[in-house]
Order: structure tokens, then sequence, then C-alpha cells
């Protein structure tokens, strides 16, 4: 069993090391050189260029007004629901997750509903490179 688990950190560290590009920085009298792999997903704070969704804040928010529609039963629900998207480095939402001890089952139909519906973000980026991330966004939850 120990065998097995070694092999497979092997071949994944061994998979994800010859994905990296080594890139040098000229920072001032001295080089700076930095690895970035194209294959890992990277949190937003790690990132130079965070995605942005394609006409900005605003749209995004009008995106999600017109297809974020809720049930009777998930309206019941008050509070902050977070999704978090994995993004390609194309822009592709290619993954969603919901953190937290939230009703998931409540949210699944539509989050897979407005998830199939998102067209491509910019995609984030570290040091010039398109790399794969992600992004989590509040979903304030109130009714009257």
């Amino acid at each position: 069993m120990k065998l097995l688990l070694i092999i497979i950190v092997f071949i994944i560290f061994s998979f994800s090391a010859t994905n990296a590009q080594t890139y040098v920085l000229n920072g001032g009298s001295s080089n700076i050189e930095i690895d970035v792999d194209t294959n890992k997903i990277y949190p937003f704070y790690m990132l130079d260029k965070e995605p942005i969704f394609i006409g900005g804040k605003d749209s995004l928010q009008r995106f999600i007004e017109k297809n974020f529609k809720l049930t009777r039963k998930q309206m019941e629900y008050e509070g902050i629901l977070c999704v978090c998207f994995t993004l390609s480095r194309f822009g592709e939402v290619i993954d969603y997750y919901i953190p937290g001890e939230t009703e998931t089952y409540l949210f699944t139909p539509i989050i897979n509903n407005l998830v199939k519906k998102f067209p491509k973000w910019s995609a984030g980026e570290i040091d010039g490179i398109a790399v794969k991330s992600i992004i989590c966004i509040p979903f304030f939850i109130r009714f009257k």
C-alpha cells in the first residue's frame, strides 16, 4: 500500500513538474526565476490578474439577475451562498463547488443551470501567463 502511494505521488509530481514553465524576470540588478505551472489551479489571491467576467461587474450582476431564479423552497433559505468556480486558462468554467455548511442540495439545480450558461471569462494570469484559477462569488439571499 505504501509503495502504491509513493508511486502515485511520484507520478503526479513528475507530471506537474513537466508542465512547469520557467520565466526570468528582470528585477533591476538581479534576475528572479519563477515557475508557472499551466496545469495547476491557482486561487485568486495568487494571481497577478484576476479572472474578469466579460463586460465587468455590472455585466456579471445583470447575468446573475437574469439566470439565478429561485424556487419557492429555495426562497425559504436566508443567508450567504458562496459559489466557487474553477476557470480554465482559456476562461471557460470547468467546475464549481459550494463551500461551507450551506444546504447545497437546494441550490445544485440552479447553480448547474447558471454554470452551463456562463460565457467565457478573461482568464487569470501570473506574470502574463494564463492559468487555471478559482474565483468565488457570494450570493446574498434575503427575502422580506
